[in-house]
């Protein structure tokens, strides 16, 4: 069902923490473009999966920067665990780190996450220390910043087209 709603808002998605509205609307109301289909979520407060519900309330850009945060703070504590002038502290600070992400990725496999409060700063917090922790050892080029900045432009100009000119109403997916 998240996929589904994802693909009628593919870009910045329906809105934050929006799926148990956005199934309500479009699978449970009369005349909603998934009111036929068969998927049916029984406690449909969330999508039961971080991504997913990710992906349905901010689209392609939420999922895609969510998955980088991730995958750029598992990398950078990878570099700081092998880095020779780490010292000890530093590599346990970024090893706990690394494992409390990675146990809330695991997690959100099953699970949306981000409403639990402590999973939320525990997720915030991990990303901080290895970025506190690293922060000298891993320089951020221009070059990728203007990269980073320009995507960012495209995605919202392809998100504002597309909610604007055909506004999500989801016609090429109706059955």
């Amino acid at each position: 069902a998240g996929t589904m709603i994802a693909a009628l808002h593919p870009v910045l998605g329906g809105g934050h923490e929006s799926f148990a509205y956005r199934y309500r609307l479009y699978f449970e109301a009369p005349g909603g473009p998934f009111h036929r289909s068969p998927i049916r979520v029984p406690d449909a407060a969330s999508a039961h999966n971080l991504f997913v519900q990710t992906l349905a309330g901010t689209g392609a850009v939420g999922l895609a920067l969510l998955v980088g945060i991730f995958v750029v703070a598992m990398w950078t504590a990878v570099r700081t665990v092998r880095a020779r002038e780490a010292d000890q502290p530093r590599r346990a600070v970024v090893l706990a780190s690394q494992g409390s992400l990675l146990g809330i990725a695991s997690y959100g496999l099953v699970q949306e996450v981000f409403y639990v409060h402590a999973l939320r700063i525990l997720f915030f917090v991990g990303v901080g220390l290895v970025a506190g922790v690293a922060a000298e050892g891993v320089p951020w080029p221009a070059r990728a910043n203007r990269r980073l900045w320009s995507a960012l432009l495209i995605a919202f100009v392809a998100h504002l087209g597309y909610e604007y000119v055909w506004p999500g109403s989801g016609r090429l997916l109706r059955s």
